[in-house]
């Protein structure tokens, strides 16, 4: 048996699992957790926390507002992921991760500028994370078709973590992996973490045991496996490892399924500020050229009730000059147009209709992954700085020229797909 992969038993397929993969949805979550505890605002991470876990996150935010305070965070990376405890209770599927950070991150008196917490160092550090998720037949049914607790319409979460058509915060889905516990640096004894060569083997034990697991008890939920590649990926991702061995191509996934999002918000909202840091100098002038006409017209085409089916990496590749990677998305989504002033629906209806896209991503060859700069880690990749764009494409920061993939990878290009995947 392949690491991190079950055997089919009976009518089920156990859950397929691989650690990188699964590392890319922790990270995922630490920096959306993190942005929701830096802005303030615990509903942006609510969508993938349990309610308990989030319930802390909240009140955490509370105790910031009334205490005067803001957490303040410079430079965030994850270093290193780790497995540790792996357990299988009942209808829940249980796996704990040690993260391995790097960066800036303290409590300070807004007011008086005191330090509360932590420091303004650079520092290194652990946090335990422990994800979980339900195997309960009744909520994967569910799960195949979820719908907005409050308005009822098919489920599809901002970046915000709200629901993109009535705005209401949204539960952690329970057939997903959901952050259930995040144990703080001074709660987690770093000894157990620190042999870094028993890394990749602690995480095949781990995967193969929630397998074996799985195996005697098999569940039909949503299963975390290797990025979908077809055509010439694969090649691709082994010629840019090459010469970069820290790329991780489930690390573009993820980020290929936030900017699709910010895009398509950004163009429901007519908006273009959100997208400025991830796209190129031509696509961004089409994106302000488009709101620009649809103000001047009164009128919004607006996709509502938006959804992911999947994202596949259909292109990877390298000619020694610029490293490409092209990410079609099979969405799913209704149309309509709105009149701007009156806020009338003019046309559309709240059918749904699958449709793609490709997203197009490219760098300069010469550049190598870095986890504490660029598109990944929302920080500029001249000067490390928070990702803030002029609308030429210069870090405000630094004055560098960021958005034509010199330093990092940058969206290019959006291509229509004629005929999505069903």
């Amino acid at each position: 048996m392949s690491e991190g992969t079950a055997r089919p038993v009976g009518p089920f397929v156990p859950a397929v699992i691989d650690w990188n993969e699964f590392g890319g949805l922790a990270r995922a979550a630490f920096f959306t957790v993190k942005r929701s505890l830096a802005a303030l605002e615990p509903n942006i991470c609510r969508h993938l926390m349990t309610e308990a876990a989030w319930q802390q996150v909240r009140a955490q935010v509370d105790v910031l507002r009334l205490d005067g305070c803001a957490n303040v965070q410079q430079g965030l990376a994850v270093v290193e992921l780790r497995p540790g405890d792996r357990d299988v209770d009942g209808s829940l599927d249980r796996v704990t991760v040690g993260l391995m950070v790097n960066g800036i991150d303290y409590v300070v008196h807004t007011a008086t500028g005191q330090v509360v917490r932590g420091g303004p160092d650079r520092a290194d550090w652990l946090e335990e994370w422990t994800f979980e998720r339900s195997r309960d037949p009744d909520l994967l049914q569910a799960a195949k078709a979820p719908k907005c607790p409050n308005c009822g319409a098919p489920l599809a979460i901002n970046p915000d973590g709200l629901c993109t058509f009535c705005q209401a915060s949204i539960p952690g889905a329970k057939t997903d992996w959901l952050v259930a516990a995040i144990g703080q640096p001074s709660q987690v004894p770093v000894d157990r973490w620190l042999d870094a060569n028993a890394t990749v083997e602690a995480g095949k034990v781990v995967m193969d045991a929630m397998a074996a697991q799985n195996a005697e008890h098999p569940w039909t939920g949503d299963v975390i496996a290797r990025p979908n590649l077809a055509g010439d990926s694969a090649a691709g991702i082994a010629a840019i490892q090459d010469r970069d061995p820290a790329f991780n191509p489930t690390d573009l996934v993820v980020e290929a399924r936030e900017v699709f999002l910010k895009l398509e918000e950004g163009r429901n909202q007519l908006s273009t500020d959100e997208i400025r840091p991830m796209v190129c100098d031509q696509l961004y002038a089409g994106e302000v050229d488009r709101a620009r006409q649809m103000r001047a017209g009164g009128r919004n085409e607006v996709r509502a009730y938006l959804d992911i089916n999947r994202v596949t990496l259909t292109s990877v590749s390298t000619d020694g000059r610029r490293d490409r990677l092209v990410a079609r998305v099979d969405a799913i989504s209704a149309r309509s147009v709105v009149d701007l002033r009156t806020g009338e629906l003019l046309e559309g209806s709240a059918v749904t209709h699958p449709w793609a896209e490709e997203l197009v991503f490219e760098r300069s060859a010469r550049v190598k992954t870095n986890a504490l700069t660029g598109l990944l880690a929302n920080r500029c990749p001249a000067c490390g700085a928070p990702s803030q764009v002029s609308a030429e494409g210069l870090c405000v920061a630094c004055g560098n020229h960021v958005t034509g993939g010199e330093q990092d990878w940058i969206l290019m290009a959006v291509q229509p797909v004629e005929s999505p995947a069903g």
